[in-house]
């Protein structure tokens, strides 16, 4: 399968929940609590959970329409494969995924 991009938008300040506040990524899974766009409903799970976002976000919907290739790593499926140890999700995997 392949996902197709509506729209990008500059990464914002945000604070996570216990608090800190920065304008960049520190670890997958960093969360960002969007606004309303393109007539896209946007939940409430992640302001749920405690992040925020300071300001505006800046939305641009003019972007180029690439096919991304999803390929789904083991944090996406939900289920670790069988370990004695301590399994890291972030890919490449030992598959080569």
């Amino acid at each position: 399968g392949y996902a197709i991009p509506f729209y990008q938008f500059e990464w914002p300040v945000i604070t996570d929940p216990d608090g800190v506040k920065r304008n960049y990524i520190k670890y997958p899974g960093t969360c960002v609590a969007h606004q309303d766009h393109c007539g896209i409903e946007v939940s409430s799970d992640v302001t749920d959970m405690g992040w925020k976002v300071e300001g505006d976000i800046r939305y641009y919907d003019e972007i180029y329409r690439a096919k991304i290739p999803i390929n789904y790593h083991v944090g996406c499926m939900g289920l670790a494969p069988a370990s004695h140890d301590y399994v890291d999700s972030i890919p490449p995997m030992p598959t080569g995924r």
